[in-house]
C-alpha cells in the first residue's frame, strides 16, 4: 500500500532526504506527514518547492475522473489567466469566490455575479464562501446532491483557499495550509460521510511579482485579515510606489485611485523629482472611467476617472486592465 503525506499528498519515502516526501526510515510506517509538512505545521518552517505535476497533467487527471469541480477564486487575485484555466476545465463545475470575510462589507455580491457573467461570460453557478467563518460551506454538499454526485475536486490557483475549505468541511486540521505556493503537491482524498472530496495541487501563474526566496513579500501579499481599501487623490505627476515593486504615475488631472491590496503591502507617495523605480521598464497606458488595474498576485487599483498613467515595473505581463465591478454606488 502506497502511503501519502496527509499534509501535501506526496508519496512518503525514506530513501532520499533531498526529495519530496522524505521521512526518517524508523518513522516511515507511522508517519502522517513528510518532514517538510511536519516542520511547516509545527514549527512554521516554510520551504517553496517545485510542483511535481504541471497544469496539463493536473487537468488531465481531473478530466479522466469526471467528478464535479469546485473552482476556488480569490477575488483579489482574479485575472484573465485564472478565468482561462477555469474555462479549460471540461468537468461539470462551478466557481467559488472564497475569503468573503476579507472583502469590504460594501461589496455587492449580486453585482459581482452579474459582472462575472457579462465580463468573462461565466455561465455556471457562482457561490460565495468563507471557510474561516463557515459561510456557505454546506453549499458544497447541496450542489453535489443536486447533481446526484458524491465525489468532487477542489481546484484553483495557489492560496485560493482550497485546503482551508477542505479542513473546514471535514472538521479536521490535517491538510497543510500556508501562504507559501505549492503547499499541496499531489491529490489528497478526504472522505466526509458519503462524499469524497479531493484537494488538488494549486495552479501557479505564468508570471509572478515575487521570487521563490522572497518569503517576506509572499507573506505580505497573502491576505489574512479584512481588506481596508486605501484611497489616494493623486495630482498630475504624482506617483504611488507599491512595495518597492511598482510605480504608478498619474499624468492628467487630479484623480481618485483606490488600492485593494493586503493591508501589509506598503504604499507611499512620491513626486516627479524622485527617480525611485524609474530604472524599471516604463509603459504608458490610457485608462477609461471606473477601471481596475490588476497587478497579478498583489490585488487591484480602482481608477475613477479616465486618464493616462505611467507604470514602471520589471515585468508588464503582471499588469492587466478590466472594467471594474465597483459601481458608483459602492
Amino acid at each position: 500500500m502506497i502511503r501519502k503525506c496527509v499534509g501535501c499528498g506526496i508519496k512518503l519515502q525514506s530513501e532520499n532526504e533531498n526529495k519530496l516526501g522524505y521521512v526518517k526510515k524508523e518513522k516511515l510506517d507511522s508517519a502522517k506527514y513528510c518532514e517538510r509538512c511536519y516542520k511547516m505545521k509545527h514549527y512554521n518552517e516554510v520551504k517553496i518547492t517545485a510542483l511535481p505535476k504541471d497544469q496539463n497533467q493536473i487537468l488531465k487527471s481531473v478530466e479522466s475522473k469526471g467528478y464535479f469541480v469546485f473552482y476556488m477564486v480569490d477575488l483579489f487575485n482574479l485575472t484573465s489567466e485564472v478565468i482561462k484555466t477555469y474555462k479549460s476545465i471540461k468537468n461539470p463545475k462551478c466557481m467559488v469566490l472564497s475569503k468573503i470575510d476579507l472583502l469590504p462589507k460594501s461589496f455587492n455580491f449580486n453585482k459581482i455575479v452579474s459582472w462575472l457573467e457579462s465580463t468573462y461570460k461565466i455561465k455556471e453557478e457562482i457561490i460565495f464562501l468563507s471557510s474561516v467563518k463557515r459561510v456557505n460551506i454546506n453549499k458544497i454538499f447541496k450542489i453535489l446532491d443536486e447533481k446526484n454526485m458524491t465525489s468532487c475536486f477542489i481546484m484553483g490557483y495557489t492560496n485560493s483557499g482550497k485546503s482551508t475549505l477542505i479542513n473546514a468541511i471535514s472538521n479536521l486540521d490535517e491538510i497543510n495550509t500556508s501562504m507559501i505556493p505549492n503547499t499541496t503537491l499531489d491529490f489528497i482524498n478526504i472522505h466526509v460521510d458519503k462524499y469524497k472530496i479531493i484537494d488538488s495541487p494549486g495552479f501557479i501563474s505564468n508570471d509572478n511579482i515575487y521570487t521563490n526566496d522572497d518569503l517576506s513579500l509572499i507573506k505580505k501579499m497573502n491576505v489574512k485579515k479584512y481588506i481596508k481599501p486605501r484611497n489616494y487623490q493623486i495630482k498630475p505627476g504624482c506617483s504611488i510606489i507599491i512595495e518597492n515593486k511598482v510605480r504608478v504615475t498619474n499624468l492628467n488631472d487630479i484623480n481618485s485611485f483606490t488600492f485593494y491590496l493586503s493591508n501589509l503591502i506598503d504604499l507611499r507617495k512620491v513626486y516627479e523629482n524622485n527617480d525611485y523605480l524609474k530604472e524599471y521598464e516604463l509603459k504608458t497606458y490610457h485608462v477609461k472611467d471606473n477601471t481596475d488595474i490588476v497587478i497579478k498576485g498583489l490585488g487591484f487599483i480602482n481608477v475613477k476617472k479616465e486618464c493616462d498613467i505611467n507604470i514602471y515595473i520589471n515585468n508588464h505581463n503582471l499588469i492587466e486592465f478590466r472594467k471594474s465591478f465597483l459601481g458608483s454606488d459602492i
